[in-house]
């Protein structure tokens, strides 16, 4: 379970992030969205360790992991994929994820069972393994970075912007896959996305953040109708 309470983080005289909290339990997909500039990449940023929050706890499975570094954090199982790409380009696909698989049995951190070759079949990478990350379609290349997250056996995955540029046929497939991820290799999710529909069709929970607060957060039918959202992403005054 990944916990966060009231994490805040300031640059200088501008409150990214301010005063956040909330939960994602071990077997749900929570969705992350806002207006551009909410604070939500940040967010992610603080959790994986890129950024150093100011104040606040972040927990991991009831363990503050607040004062690990980024790859500490890694290794105790948190991964991610990144809004701009940032696989391997001159590596195969084989390579990509046996380096972040490597990780794992340096550490012996955990006993479950790795999910990387049955990953590699449902994000269809089965036939591409030795294929250069920069010979694969740009779809293929957004699966390679979820598979290679996965290969950390996370017990919280955060993906930013998984489905940018993906067409719908690629959008279906990516929502199966994170739903396989779920049903077979159960972790804490939290997925940033601006496509609305596939952040209510994959996820249990949604949080919406806007000028770096939290502004609602619930079931993402009852989030949807939320004037104070509405009024967010339309840009208006909430009467």
């Amino acid at each position: 379970m990944l916990e966060l309470v009231e994490v805040s983080k300031r640059f200088g005289g501008v409150q990214a992030v301010d005063a956040v909290s909330l939960q994602v339990d071990s077997d749900s997909v929570h969705g992350l969205i806002g207006p551009n500039g909410a604070g939500k990449t940040t967010l992610i940023n603080l959790i994986s360790g890129l950024l150093v929050h100011s104040s606040g706890n972040i927990r991991l499975n009831g363990r503050d992991i607040g004062d690990f570094q980024a790859h500490q954090r890694a290794r105790y199982g948190v991964a991610r994929t990144f809004q701009n790409l940032r696989i391997y380009p001159n590596l195969t696909v084989q390579q990509n994820i046996e380096v972040a698989a490597s990780t794992v049995t340096r550490t012996n951190r955990r006993q479950q069972a790795s999910p990387v070759e049955e990953a590699i079949q449902q994000f269809d990478l089965a036939d591409k393994r030795r294929l250069y990350a920069s010979e694969l379609s740009y779809g293929h290349m957004r699966r390679l970075e979820i598979v290679r997250a996965l290969a950390l056996v996370p017990h919280v995955l955060m993906l930013d912007e998984p489905a940018a540029g993906m067409n719908q046929e690629e959008t279906e497939q990516l929502i199966e896959g994170l739903q396989w991820v779920k049903q077979n290799h159960p972790c804490a999710m939290l997925v940033i996305d601006h496509d609305l529909r596939f952040i209510m069709s994959v996820c249990d929970r949604i949080t919406v953040m806007n000028m770096g607060s939290v502004l609602s957060s619930g079931a993402p039918a009852d989030v949807s109708k939320d004037p104070a959202v509405i009024a967010a992403y339309l840009g208006e005054p909430v009467s």
